[in-house]
């Protein structure tokens, strides 16, 4: 009787919302964007933890499922992918730090298995599977803004480079002459003595997880298409704007070795984006410039 009186009950609005969402996750066209947006916005509203959970159980497994079997990803199941990605990479965007993390021992063998992310033959979904990781490295991160980045402010051009001009323009505005030393030097000092005195706010352990997303990114910029260089790139800026600078400093060296001589056009290109994306967020510090190749020699 109590069985019976179960399978009666009505199945509740959310869950409803939910199901007719993940039917059109395998459509082929603009409505496998709405249902993913709308499982995103449903499923990170408070209180539906358990929900949450469920849905990026299924997830990670069907994602898992057509990994391991290539013959299976094409047509519906192709589309399927499509969607499950689309839908996490926006959940670990919208959602609190606080409710996602109990959530990410669910994507561990996803993280775990680079070659099968970067080995797809989808643009599309490795250019989405990319967005995923790095979103979810940033919920292992708490949200802050390193120290040791290198502050950029108000300075002229003419002092900087010194000399007799710079005097004379120092003479002009008023100020004191740098001394000879310039204001690059004097930043790079500021970026040091920042690294100094937030050492103690980085000593925090960085998880395994991150360093293998990483991993994974740095090889995303060696990729063929632009999209998924691009995501890479954007990625790693994210990430390492909330690391310890020791840490950091090796994402910076991963990025400065893909513009060695032996390397393809694309790594090439990967490497300069990463780079462009390090220095727009003052991640690149001065010390490293001069590892920086200005030609590609062939």
């Amino acid at each position: 009787a109590d069985a019976d009186a179960d399978a009666d009950a009505p199945v509740p609005l959310v869950r409803r919302i939910e199901l007719l969402a993940r039917s059109h996750l395998s459509s082929p066209g603009p409505e496998r964007d709405a249902a993913a947006a709308l499982c995103a916005r449903l499923l990170t509203r408070p209180g539906l933890q358990p929900a949450l959970r469920e849905f990026i159980v299924w997830g990670a497994a069907s994602l898992q499922g057509s990994r391991g079997d290539g013959a299976a990803a094409v047509g519906t199941a192709s589309f399927l992918m499509v969607g499950i990605y689309t839908t996490l990479a926006a959940i670990f965007k919208l959602g609190h730090r606080e409710e996602l993390l109990p959530q990410l021992v669910h994507l561990g063998p996803l993280i775990a298995a680079p070659a099968a992310l970067l080995g797809d033959s989808s643009v599309v979904r490795r250019k989405l599977g990319i967005k995923l990781l790095q979103r979810v490295a940033l919920v292992f991160l708490a949200p802050r803004v390193a120290a040791w980045r290198y502050t950029r402010g108000a300075r002229s051009l003419l002092l900087n480079l010194g000399g007799e001009l710079g005097e004379l323009a120092g003479a002009d505005a008023g100020a004191a002459p740098p001394g000879g030393k310039g204001a690059a030097a004097a930043a790079a000092g500021e970026a040091a003595a920042g690294a100094e005195g937030g050492e103690e706010e980085e000593e925090g352990l960085v998880p395994e997880a991150v360093e293998s997303i990483l991993e994974q990114l740095l090889s995303g910029l060696r990729d063929s298409d632009t999209v998924v260089r691009w995501s890479s790139a954007k990625g790693i800026g994210r990430i390492t704007n909330r690391l310890p600078l020791e840490l950091a400093d090796d994402v910076v060296g991963g990025a400065v070795d893909l513009l060695a001589p032996d390397e393809q056009a694309s790594a090439w290109h990967g490497g300069c984006l990463a780079l462009a994306e390090l220095a727009r967020r003052g991640l690149l510090l001065p010390a490293r410039l001069p590892e920086v190749p200005l030609t590609r020699t062939p």
